[in-house]
């Protein structure tokens, strides 16, 4: 293991050391934030470039039930 790998290695020990101080309510609140900024996204990105409206509402449909499955894992990881 060279230098850099060794500090990698602890560097990230060190960083992984406060979640675990973190509250849950708190990750849930981050992952929620991030599940809407992913939605919003996507969203966008279909609305914008998908011209077929079949295909557009497939998509979104899509979307939201991703979304859903998502929010399933963490509450299932969380309780």
């Amino acid at each position: 293991m060279n230098n850099m790998q060794w500090w990698l290695l602890r560097l990230s020990v060190l960083i992984l050391i406060p979640v675990f101080l973190i509250d849950l309510e708190i990750i849930f609140l981050f992952y929620s934030f991030v599940f809407l900024h992913i939605s919003l996204g996507l969203r966008v990105i279909i609305n914008d470039y998908v011209h077929n409206e079949k295909l557009k509402c497939l998509f979104l449909v899509l979307n939201k039930l991703c979304n859903l499955e998502f929010i399933k894992c963490i509450l299932e990881f969380l309780i």
